[in-house]
């Protein structure tokens, strides 16, 4: 296959297994509110945010090993790219002995940390230990996904992500018809799930790498200093995140309580899958981007990162407005005992962020491959310690509460992405300022169109008062919708070739 034929593969693949992940939680998280009450889903996700608080000890090291293993694989020096690899791997390995006793005691002592129910208090501390597990085996084997990325076969995570959701879902079906209905069984069908994809990345690598091999000797102290002088800006940046986004559930729990943090964390469900479809979409042309920088095709690697934008606006922006338009219908027929319009207001602030990001997440790729990670990620601390303050001001002087907690960082990552983000990307790869504006204007455009034909539906054709209605109204918006932003977004040449790429496939099926 060619460079295309594997991005359309890859991109395919990924949004398969999206769609299944999507259908997973749209049934099984009534399921557990119904059951255990909003609050209790809350912890679902206060224990992943607490996960990401430990991964500030591992990302310096590991944010970057992946591009400077990549970078001398497509050199073809496999010696030095071993030399990364190994040292990787061995000193991953130290930090999950290291933290395992730290999860210990948290695990232990959690009803000290933050406000658990007495009723779920076993099964909050059971979900908390698995997920820190999972963590662990993060920490150790993450690394072999290389073998995947470097050789472009990115569709073939995908098929075990298609597997691993499968499973999961079985694993959550058995648990919760013939046990009972508890978060600690939910989060360990996910972990046996991800066990799974572990195992075939390292059989991927064996297969595809056979030189990547972990052996003593190949431990360098250079290889770890580059890293880590390389990735200390990486963890300024997540620790930045982490103080835009990733307290908000915690500080609910502590400031406003339990039964306010189960209505952020549901109204984070459909926003994360955004943020996972923005990922879906952009992540294939990685390869291809860092590549032909390996090779100093910088033309190659705005091409590519443009194309990764247009497909952005293209494919994202149409169901954004339609969970705009359709949210609250969508929040009440899905979790019928909850606060639809508190639940919905709060999604849409959290998407904020998007109307610039969505149209411009290759850039992100742009500051990684090519080392330029201090100044994003003094940006992003900034936006991050702008967030606290603001935060804590409107907490304590305001009655915004859970409000300030959903939008604050939303807003003002978008004011970063809507300046900071284009500019210092075209500024990395010695090209003009406005190169990743273009993509920007015209999904904005894309969105505001989108809106109002959403808004049309809603009122001329169907309330969405039933999930029929709902996924007939919506569907059909969305599909519309796409329509229209490929002949906003894409050029005439562009649209010749997706229209040609189509009328192939439908006589190969056809003759098929």
């Amino acid at each position: 296959m060619n460079d295309r034929q594997k991005i359309t593969l890859n991109i395919s693949a990924n949004l398969l297994s999206l769609a299944i992940t999507i259908l997973i939680s749209m049934f099984i998280t009534p399921w557990i509110v119904n059951t255990l009450g909003g609050e209790a889903y809350g912890f679902v996700g206060l224990a992943q945010n607490f996960v990401n608080y430990a991964s500030l000890v591992t990302v310096a090291l590991n944010s970057m090993s992946s591009r400077f293993i990549s970078i001398e694989i497509y050199k073809k020096d496999y010696d030095a790219a071993n030399r990364f690899f190994t040292s990787t791997f061995l000193s991953n390995l130290l930090i999950a002995v290291a933290m395992t006793p730290v999860f210990a005691v948290i695990v232990l002592h959690l009803e000290h940390l933050v406000n658990v129910p007495a009723e779920l208090l076993v099964d909050v501390k059971i979900a908390f230990a698995i997920t820190f597990l999972q963590f662990l085996l993060n920490v150790l084997l993450s690394r072999y996904e290389i073998a995947t990325f470097v050789t472009n076969r990115l569709y073939l995570n995908q098929k075990n992500n298609l597997i691993s959701s499968g499973l999961r879902l079985l694993l959550i079906l058995l648990f919760f018809t013939f046990l009972s209905v508890r978060i600690s069984y939910l989060v360990l069908a996910t972990f046996i799930g991800v066990v799974f994809t572990y195992v075939m990345n390292v059989i991927y690598t064996k297969r595809y790498l056979p030189q990547m091999k972990i052996r003593r000797k190949d431990f360098d102290f250079g290889c770890i200093k580059q890293l880590l002088s390389s990735g200390i800006w990486s963890l300024v940046n997540k620790l930045s995140s982490l103080l835009m986004d990733g307290l908000d559930l915690l500080l609910s729990n502590l400031f406003i309580g339990p039964v306010q943090m189960g209505a952020l964390s549901l109204s984070k469900t459909i926003p994360t899958m955004f943020y996972s479809l923005r990922g879906s979409l952009d992540y294939p042309f990685a390869p291809p981007m860092t590549q032909c920088y390996a090779n100093g095709d910088i033309k190659g690697v705005v091409r590519n990162a443009r194309t990764a934008n247009k497909v952005l606006g293209v494919i994202m922006i149409a169901p954004i407005a339609a969970f705009i338009v359709y949210g609250f219908s969508f929040f009440r027929l899905w979790v019928p005992g909850e606060d639809s319009l508190l639940i919905q207001t709060l999604a849409i602030l959290s998407l904020v962020n998007l109307l610039a990001s969505a149209c411009i997440n290759s850039v992100f790729t742009v500051f990684s491959i090519t080392n330029h990670v201090k100044i994003p990620a003094f940006m992003t601390l900034l936006n991050g310690l702008l967030t606290v303050v603001i935060n804590f001001l409107l907490l304590n002087f305001t009655d915004l509460g859970i409000y300030a907690i959903a939008g604050t960082a939303s807003i003002l990552g978008m004011i970063r992405n809507y300046i900071f983000t284009p500019l210092y990307g075209a500024h990395c790869l010695k090209v003009k300022k406005s190169t990743f504006y273009h993509e920007i204007l015209t999904g904005n455009v894309c969105l505001v169109l989108n809106v109002l034909v959403g808004l049309a539906f809603h009122f001329c054709i169907s309330t969405g008062s039933t999930w029929v209605s709902l996924i007939l109204s919506a569907g059909s918006m969305t599909v519309l919708c796409i329509v229209i932003n490929a002949f906003i977004v894409l050029d005439r040449s562009e649209r010749n070739a997706v229209i040609g790429a189509v009328r192939n496939k439908l006589k190969r099926s056809k003759t098929s």
